[in-house]
C-alpha cells in the first residue's frame, strides 16, 4: 500500500515510524520535565517540613547579627522582636500610612476657571462603544483642565494700561512720556515714521502682527517688517489707490486701485488683476473662508475666492456708493455704512442683508467692531458716536 503525492511516493511503514519516533521523543522531554521538578520541590522542602511562615522568619532573623546584638541589650521586648518580624515579612502601608496626594495634581481651584462645562451623565447611555467615547472625552477635558492651571505660572504679565492719576486725562499723554515709562523691550518697539508726501495713507497689520503693509493714496505701496525695522517690498503704482488687504498671510496682498483690484507678491510682483471689481472703495478678507470682499461706488459687494479665483457671489445693496467697510472676525459677518445713516450686516449666502440698523441722521463714516463680536461702533457726519451691543 502506497501513500502518493505528486512526485513523492512513501509507504505506510515510514509514516508509522515517524510517527512512533515524534512520540517517543515527546514523551522523553515530559519525563524529564517531571524530574526536574520533583527535585527541585524536594530542595524547596527540605528541612522546612511543618514549618509556619513565623518560625521560618524567626529562625532567620536569630541567625542576623542584629538580632544577636539586640538580645544582648538592655531593655529588649517582645514590641522589636515584632517589628523585626514585621519588617523581613513586608507589611502593607493602610491608607491613613500613606502619603497623601499632592493637592495641585488636578490643578486645584485655579483649574476651576478652565473648566469646560459641567460633566456629561453616561449611566443612562446603554450603548458601550458611545459610553467609553464620553468617558475618554470627559477624562481628556479634565486633563486638559488641570495642565492649562499648571501652566497659568508660565503665562506672560498682565497687558498693560495708562491710569491716570488726580486731575490728568490719558488722551492727553504724548508717545515720549509713555516710552520712559514703560521697560526697555517695550520702548524699543516704539517706532516713527514719516510719510508726509504721498499720502494719505491706508493701513493693515498681518494676522501675526509683525508685517505692515502701508498703501499712499498716490501709487505708493510698502510691506515692511516693523519688528525687525526692514522693509521687504516697495512699489509705485502711479495711479490712485484706495484701500489695501493682506490676503491668508504675509506673502500675498490686494490693493483697490483706480479702477481694478490688484494682487502683488511680498516681492511687489503683480500677480493677478481682478477686473470683475471695478471702483472699488473698501475691502475685507476673510481669512477663514478664504474670501476677498469688495465694495465700491455702484453699490454692489461681491465676494472673490482667493484660492480658486472664482467670483462666489455679487449682491447688490440697493443704497448707493458706499465708502465704509467692517469685518466681524467672530462671525464673518460684512458690515456696511451707507449714506442714509444705515449700517447693513450681509452674508455671501443671503441676498439681502441680514440685519439694517438705523445709526445716523447722517452718512456713515467709520465702523468699528471688537474681536469677539459683542460690541459694534459706529461714527456719523452728523457728529454722533454709536455704541451697539450684540444679543446673544
Amino acid at each position: 500500500m502506497y501513500v502518493t503525492q505528486k512526485k513523492y511516493r512513501y509507504t505506510l511503514a515510514d509514516s508509522l515510524r515517524v510517527y512512533l519516533g515524534r512520540l517517543s521523543f515527546g514523551a522523553l522531554i515530559l519525563c524529564h520535565v517531571r524530574v526536574m521538578e520533583g527535585r527541585v520541590m524536594k530542595r524547596s522542602t527540605n528541612g522546612t517540613s511543618g514549618k509556619t511562615e513565623r518560625s521560618l522568619l524567626e529562625e532567620r532573623l536569630k541567625r542576623s547579627d542584629k538580632w544577636a546584638a539586640r538580645q544582648t541589650a538592655p531593655g529588649a521586648g517582645g514590641e522589636d522582636r515584632e517589628q523585626e518580624i514585621t519588617s523581613l515579612r513586608g507589611s502593607k502601608t493602610t491608607p491613613s500610612q500613606r502619603p497623601a496626594a499632592r493637592k495641585d495634581d488636578d490643578g486645584g481651584a485655579d483649574a476651576f476657571k478652565y473648566k469646560r462645562g459641567e460633566r456629561n451623565v453616561i449611566n443612562n447611555i446603554k450603548d458601550k462603544k458611545l459610553r467609553m467615547e464620553i468617558r475618554r472625552s470627559e477624562k481628556a477635558a479634565k486633563e486638559a483642565e488641570a495642565r492649562a492651571a499648571r501652566a497659568e505660572i508660565l503665562l506672560p504679565s498682565e497687558a498693560g494700561f495708562l491710569e491716570a492719576e488726580g486731575m490728568e486725562q490719558t488722551h492727553k499723554f504724548k508717545q515720549q512720556d509713555i516710552k520712559q515709562a514703560v521697560d526697555v523691550g517695550s520702548a524699543k518697539k516704539v517706532f516713527n515714521l514719516r510719510l508726509d508726501e504721498l499720502g494719505p495713507y491706508s493701513s493693515r497689520y498681518s494676522r501675526n502682527g509683525r508685517f505692515l503693509l502701508l498703501g499712499g493714496k498716490r501709487g505708493h505701496l510698502a510691506l515692511a517688517d516693523w519688528m525687525s525695522g526692514t522693509v521687504k517690498c516697495e512699489v509705485q503704482v502711479k495711479e490712485t489707490v484706495r484701500d489695501i488687504s493682506f490676503l491668508h498671510n504675509e506673502t500675498m496682498f490686494a490693493a483697490a486701485q483706480k479702477k481694478y483690484v490688484y494682487i502683488y507678491d511680498n516681492q511687489g510682483l503683480e500677480v493677478h488683476c481682478m477686473r470683475n471689481h471695478i471702483e472699488v472703495n473698501r475691502m475685507a478678507y476673510l481669512p477663514y473662508h478664504f474670501l476677498l470682499a469688495t465694495v465700491g461706488n455702484a453699490g454692489f459687494l461681491k465676494y472673490q475666492d482667493s484660492s480658486t479665483g472664482e467670483l462666489v457671489s455679487e449682491l447688490r445693496t440697493k443704497l448707493g456708493r458706499c465708502d465704509c467697510m467692517a469685518l466681524n472676525l467672530y462671525n464673518a459677518m460684512v458690515n456696511l455704512g451707507h449714506s442714509n445713516g444705515t449700517v447693513t450686516m450681509w452674508a455671501p449666502s443671503m441676498s439681502a442683508p441680514v440685519v439694517s440698523i438705523f445709526t445716523h441722521r447722517g452718512p456713515v463714516s467709520a465702523i468699528a467692531t471688537d474681536s469677539q463680536g459683542r460690541y459694534m461702533a459706529t461714527a456719523g457726519l452728523d457728529g454722533q458716536v454709536c455704541l451697539l451691543k450684540a444679543v446673544l
